[in-house]
């Protein structure tokens, strides 16, 4: 899998975002095992959880554009101390949805993912998870937004920016 690092959202800023958010502070180790895509367990991408959740074989073909990305390999790595001080977080629903053990039940979705944005795969998983649950799951995409697009106004307005705000209150409109 190729690691892009550009845009508003960066993966070394998720990650210290992460280290505060988790630790209440800078933590170079993690903030390093995470842009270096190690901070899982060793063998975590050779888990059933991983397989079923996770794994890059889940996003759709015309989103695996040859310039952002490389054919998945399976990642042995892992830095079991990196893991050890996060895995409450990491396993916790609350942090990451997509750990949730029962998705049924759960209210209509709506899951917007841009082509430029470095949780967008999150939100191709976490939309399959739902639906595989049966839950009503609207999926959009916007090939050519970026992450943060749909907020930057008024000063700086997008024209996709704005259909994603009229899709929210259509979604929302319909379902209230």
């Amino acid at each position: 899998m190729g690691l892009w690092d550009g845009g508003p959202l960066p993966r070394k800023q998720i990650a210290t975002y992460l280290s505060y958010h988790m630790f209440g502070k800078y933590d170079g180790h993690f903030i390093d095992s995470v842009t270096a895509d190690s901070h899982m367990p060793p063998g975590w991408s050779l888990s059933d959880e991983f397989n079923d959740r996770y794994h890059h074989s889940l996003i759709p073909t015309e989103l695996k554009h040859p310039q952002y990305y490389d054919d998945a390999s399976v990642f042995v790595q892992g830095d079991e101390n990196a893991w050890n001080k996060h895995k409450k977080w990491a396993i916790d629903p609350r942090s990451n949805p997509l750990n949730r053990q029962n998705f049924t039940g759960l209210a209509p979705a709506l899951i917007i993912t841009c082509g430029f944005d470095s949780l967008r795969d999150e939100g191709i998983f976490y939309g399959q998870a739902l639906s595989k649950a049966d839950v009503d799951v609207e999926w959009k995409h916007y090939e050519g937004a970026f992450h943060g697009i749909m907020y930057l106004g008024p000063t700086m307005e997008f024209k996709l920016g704005r259909q994603m705000q009229t899709d929210v209150i259509e979604f929302l409109s319909e379902r209230l």
